[in-house]
């Protein structure tokens, strides 16, 4: 039997893989530029309050990934995409690690499937006033698909999220601020161009 899969640690211009799948077990920091190639499978392990399971981006993000091949941020127990783990039960149950974080404005990501995690997308702008776009994107049982929020932030700042082309179904919220409050009534339904910030979600 041959387990083909790699378990991801800390790293600086990392490239996530076409067609390989990578186990998240930790907190991984990615610095510099992480490139997303088309089809890479990450999957995360279970969420829990002491164990952050999640991918750190302190760089930009380039997602070389397409519409009908993108890359996938699953749970451990997802069978239908990627290697099996060791240990997948088979059967996704509650929810799994943090997707992405992202502290750095500018970033575009796109063609991207975030399926049974705590979190899908978060974005901290640092206390200062930051935009990140995602596009042609699919949320899918996740606790909150989204969060945005800046951390040591009083006045004149905010971190946004634009969305463009997303579908968000079976999740809890749309959007999560730091003090776990939703501000969006309903996220099971497909949705066209959106921006989210911190304290609401408006079409635009």
């Amino acid at each position: 039997m041959v387990i083909d899969y790699e378990l991801l640690s800390s790293a600086t211009n990392l490239t996530l893989k076409g067609d390989t799948t990578y186990y998240i077990s930790g907190l991984v920091n990615l610095a510099g530029t992480t490139v997303i190639e088309v089809a890479a499978v990450l999957k995360y392990t279970n969420w829990s309050h002491s164990l952050d399971a999640r991918l750190n981006l302190t760089g930009p993000a380039v997602c070389q990934t397409g519409p009908y091949r993108p890359a996938i941020f699953t749970s451990k127990d997802d069978d239908s995409v990627g290697t099996t783990l060791p240990g997948s039960t088979g059967t996704p149950t509650n929810y799994y690690g943090h997707g992405l974080s992202l502290s750095t404005s500018g970033s575009t990501l796109t063609n991207l499937r975030f399926a049974y995690l705590y979190e899908g997308v978060s974005y901290d702008s640092g206390g200062s006033s930051g935009e990140v776009h995602i596009g042609n994107v699919q949320f899918v049982k996740c606790r909150f698909p989204l969060q945005a929020q800046q951390s040591m932030c009083f006045t004149g700042c905010g971190a946004t999220i634009q969305l463009d082309n997303a579908l968000i179904a079976e999740c809890d919220a749309s959007i999560a601020t730091p003090a776990r409050r939703t501000w969006a009534q309903s996220c099971s339904r497909p949705c066209g161009r959106k921006r989210l910030t911190r304290r609401c979600c408006f079409p635009t």
